[in-house]
């Protein structure tokens, strides 16, 4: 409670007082039902203990626990146990326990709306100079006695119950309790019996300077300062107190409480009717649940007003509903003659439109089919001239070799040297010449395509990737698909050039295949375009 008094505080310059504390209500009554989940266990834990306990000085004060939180919840159950209480205080033959447990059974009798019957319990408590009268006893006989009275609808006994009052109030007995918070209290409701509001604001509004901490849990006293407030017609402030009572009472659990309804009341007046049927409905269903059905009339009159009000108002939502709805239709349909329009106007556009994305896309094609005809030409023209230096630099080479060999042959054949001639014409370099060919070839095809071996491994599956052995460039297989990257797919001119047979390019080719991923049939394709 504490903290919601400081939300209050902080939040006063952005909203009044009453708004935030209707927020804070709203909240508390969300969330009620788990608070009253927790009273219930504690309630059926308390019930336990007082079954498994024999000793009376026990069971008595477990039924006064059992009370005090089951009374919140169900009051029929609770009167049981109040009971229950009297008997055990009999039993234990002790006055002052017997007394304790007489005013928790009037406090039941008045929470369960029957006055009479809790004067009656009240009546029946012994007093002496031993044990005079409490202020507890003080406060719910008169209490009672005011109920009495407010509900009295014969004149004879309204001044009956005011006869009485006028005697507690000037009783010597009493006195000594005047600075009770409760019997002041007590005091500002007999000064509204009095039609002195005034006077009972005034006092109320003391107790509240004197005693701010005190007040902070008593909704007796909120509900007594709200009522006083709605008889002088200051209904911000009745609403204010109202709704400070309320949220004690659901902070508690308590099931019995006034505040919530004439809180309803005022905002009904005001016009704030889905609220004030929120609140009334959760006041009926409260009533209902706690048993007190002396109350139940006081909720069905405040609910039969609200509820009419409420529908009445649900009503004319439904009218506005369908207005809107009518004008919005109109609109829709004035609307889909004017799309109709555009539909009409734009068709044309449209079609031109199309033809136009049509060409566009066919233009797309063509430039994107240049572009790689391009590429391709200057690949095609890197590869030619890259490859035609380095046959012009082989042509020279063997030249000159051819050139030395003929001259060491007319050499040979001048001198009569006819055995060296035979002996160097049967030593032949052609497998040298071969693998110094091959390793040409090799550097100059990875200087034009540095990331092949990579890109072609890429193509196979995981774990049969193509190695190179250490001092080579490219292995026999990565050779035939290296003329196949530059265009050279017949395996009878691949055989030709590697100095193969046509079958060994077959077995080579159809063993990558099968390492491809899935066995591609566009494995060649996708080779061509590393």
């Amino acid at each position: 409670m504490l903290t919601c008094l400081a939300f209050f505080q902080t939040t006063v310059m952005l909203a009044s007082p009453t708004d935030s504390l209707l927020a804070v209500l709203d909240t508390v009554i969300e969330h009620s039902a788990q608070r009253e989940a927790i009273l219930q266990r504690r309630v059926d834990e308390l019930k336990s203990a007082f079954r498994t306990s024999h000793a009376i000085p026990r069971q008595f004060t477990l039924s006064r626990k059992i009370y005090y939180n089951y009374h919140r919840l169900q009051l029929d159950s609770a009167l049981h146990y109040a009971r229950l209480g009297v008997h055990l205080g009999q039993l234990l033959d002790n006055p002052d326990s017997l007394v304790k447990a007489q005013l928790i059974e009037a406090e039941a009798f008045k929470c369960l709306g029957r006055h009479y019957e809790a004067l009656q319990v009240l009546n029946g408590i012994r007093h002496d100079v031993r044990h005079p009268v409490s202020p507890s006893y003080y406060y719910q006989y008169h209490s009672n006695l005011l109920s009495l009275y407010e509900m009295a609808s014969d004149n004879e006994d309204r001044q009956y119950y005011q006869k009485l009052m006028k005697l507690y109030r000037d009783s010597t007995d009493i006195r000594g309790g005047n600075d009770d918070i409760s019997l002041r209290i007590n005091q500002g409701e007999i000064l509204k019996t009095k039609r002195q509001y005034q006077e009972a604001v005034m006092l109320l509004e003391q107790i509240r300077n004197e005693h701010p901490d005190e007040l902070q849990h008593n909704a007796i006293f909120w509900f007594s300062l709200a009522d006083a407030y709605e008889h002088l017609g200051k209904i911000e402030e009745a609403k204010y107190g109202y709704a400070m009572a309320a949220i004690i009472d659901k902070r508690r659990c308590s099931k019995t409480y006034t505040a919530l309804q004439n809180l309803s009341m005022l905002l009904y007046q005001e016009g704030d009717l889905d609220r004030a049927y929120y609140y009334i409905t959760t006041s009926l269903h409260d009533v209902i649940r706690s048993g007190a059905r002396q109350r139940l009339s006081l909720v069905t009159g405040y609910l039969s007003i609200i509820n009419g009000a409420h529908e009445q108002q649900q009503q004319e939502v439904v009218e506005k509903r369908n207005i809107i709805i009518a004008v919005v239709s109109l609109s829709a349909i004035m609307m889909a003659i004017l799309l109709l329009l555009l539909y009409r106007s734009n068709k044309y556009l449209a079609a031109i439109r199309v033809q136009l994305t049509d060409s566009n896309v066919k233009l797309r094609e063509l430039n994107d089919k240049l572009e790689r005809a391009n590429k391709a030409l200057l690949e095609s023209n890197k590869i030619k001239e890259v490859y035609i230096a380095q046959l012009f630099n082989l042509c020279s080479e063997n030249i000159d070799q051819l050139e030395h060999l003929r001259m060491s042959v007319l050499n040979k054949l001048k001198t009569g040297q006819h055995k060296e001639l035979a002996l160097q014409l049967e030593h032949s370099r052609t497998q040298e010449s071969l693998k110094s060919f091959f390793h040409r070839f090799d550097a100059v095809f990875l200087q034009l395509f540095p990331d092949f071996i990579e890109k072609f491994n890429s193509l196979l599956c995981p774990g049969e990737e193509l190695k190179v052995k250490e001092g080579a460039l490219l292995s026999p297989e990565l050779r035939i698909y290296a003329l196949v990257r530059l265009g050279i797919t017949d395996s009878t001119k691949i055989a030709c050039f590697l100095h193969f047979s046509p079958q060994t390019v077959y077995n080579y080719r159809q063993k990558i295949r099968n390492k491809a991923h899935n066995k591609q049939e566009n494995f060649m394709l996708q080779v061509q375009s590393l």
